[in-house]
């Protein structure tokens, strides 16, 4: 494998656990007030299930709001920091060169 293949295989595992995690959690908050037939209720077990796989996805415990937040909030910053660091001469400083 290139260098090339091995980011593009890294970013589609990237987006992969996101959108996991981002389901699991929807999944958590629409069946959280089921109506829960007892014991041996599977969407309960299923509930836990999830949990369970998200605590061991996200470095154990961290919610996947806050790590789809943090994620969100890095991808901003590198792109402003890109467009920033661009388009900076000395034009755009209003730098005066006198001779």
């Amino acid at each position: 494998m290139n260098k090339k293949s091995k980011q593009i295989l890294a970013v589609i595992l990237l987006l992969s656990f996101v959108i996991l995690s981002f389901f699991s959690e929807f999944y958590i908050i629409k069946e959280s007030n089921h109506e829960c037939s007892g014991d041996h209720c599977v969407i309960c077990s299923t509930i836990n299930s999830v949990k369970h796989n998200l605590d061991q996805i996200l470095f154990g415990g961290i919610t996947s709001f806050l790590f789809v937040n943090k994620f969100a909030i890095l991808l901003t910053v590198l792109i402003f920091a890109q467009f920033n660091l661009l388009y900076v001469t000395l034009v755009n400083q209003k730098v005066r060169m006198n001779n």
